[in-house]
């Protein structure tokens, strides 16, 4: 069974309409149709939501006798380190701009500390909120 079929049947079997997941999901009835009928993949973040309003496991809507189920995992979990990379590079590029800026204002030393890992996070939302206020 493919991820759609079991989520018609978990909806089936808890007598919830399309239209009472859909509300739940915050999506329309067609999105829940096109989701039983596998014209798309849900995301890891959809799938936890939906396994959540249906009252089972993400485990449960990914049947291992599904011939398209390792394509499936490895569609999420490729989007899930997608999301990963993508967060540590943002963080990456907010911590440069903040040393960068530390640097400009005379506080090389404090930027070296960040950048060698010698000052944590929270060290450093101390020393931001002392010069911002925030």
């Amino acid at each position: 069974m493919t991820i759609g079929e079991n989520v018609a049947h978990y909806r089936r079997a808890r007598q919830i309409s399309q239209g009472q997941l859909a509300w739940q999901l915050g999506w329309t009835e067609y999105d829940v149709d096109d989701l039983e009928y596998d014209a798309f993949t849900p995301t890891s973040q959809e799938l936890y939501r939906i396994a959540g309003c249906l009252g089972v496991t993400p485990q449960h809507l990914l049947v291992a006798d599904s011939p398209s189920l390792r394509d499936q995992m490895a569609r999420l979990e490729q989007e899930s380190r997608r999301q990963a990379e993508q967060f540590q590079r943002e963080r990456v590029t907010s911590l440069d701009a903040f040393c960068a800026w530390l640097d400009v204002f005379g506080f090389g030393l404090v930027a070296a500390a960040i950048k060698t890992g010698r000052w944590g996070w929270d060290r450093i939302r101390g020393l931001w909120r002392r010069v911002f206020g925030r």
